[in-house]
């Protein structure tokens, strides 16, 4: 198994927390990261000699994910999926370029993660959005 660097919102607490000492656990590079920044030295504490790396993040303030960002992109990339593993979604592209199956997709620009956030609890968007760097807004 290839190690993964791995960022995990909420780490402080509950599934969060769990997944990220097991993930440490498992060799992958993790960093946990959270609002309470007492819980994260504790966690910090308990993974010990591991190497958990620490950040703090508020996922519902702008400047918060903006400094969480800068600090992920200056030596890290990012990639993944919440839905399904990379075999499903392997499997759905392919399906996809098979059926000329096109996605509706909302792109917004990182610093504005905490705007469309807000926008999602709300029911607004009309389609997929997908955080981007570097990229303009764009709808289709």
């Amino acid at each position: 198994m290839r190690a993964k660097t791995i960022l995990i919102t909420g780490a402080t607490a509950g599934i969060g927390r769990f997944a990220a000492l097991h993930l440490l656990q498992r060799g992958h590079r993790v960093l946990a990261s959270g609002r309470n920044t007492a819980a994260l030295a504790a966690l910090k504490t308990e993974a010990g000699a591991l190497p958990l790396e620490t950040l703090p993040l508020d996922v519902t303030d702008a400047a918060s994910i903006a400094a969480a960002a800068a600090e992920v992109q200056s030596e890290r990339s990012v990639d993944g999926s919440k839905t399904g593993s990379a075999q499903d979604g392997e499997d759905t592209l392919a399906f996809s370029v098979l059926q000329n199956i096109r996605p509706m997709i909302e792109t917004v620009p990182l610093e504005q993660a905490a705007d469309a956030y807000a926008r999602m609890m709300q029911g607004k968007p009309r389609f997929r959005m997908v955080l981007v760097t570097g990229a303009p807004v764009h709808r289709s």
